[in-house]
């Protein structure tokens, strides 16, 4: 999902007032967590997404 799309999905959660977490990150191409064996990004950000997994089930 780019990051247009998901300020509107965003957007519609909130506006039929449902909870949703949304963290962009600055400065990061589409699919970016496919670099995590080149970007320290990407691994940070898939640990920070299996945290969130791991919070709520």
């Amino acid at each position: 999902m780019l990051f247009d799309d998901s300020t509107r999905v965003v957007k519609g959660i909130e506006n039929a007032n449902g909870a949703v977490e949304f963290r962009p990150w600055q400065d990061m191409m589409h699919v970016w967590h496919l670099l995590a064996s080149v970007a320290p990004e990407a691994e940070e950000g898939i640990a920070e997404l299996a945290a969130y997994i791991a919070e709520k089930t």
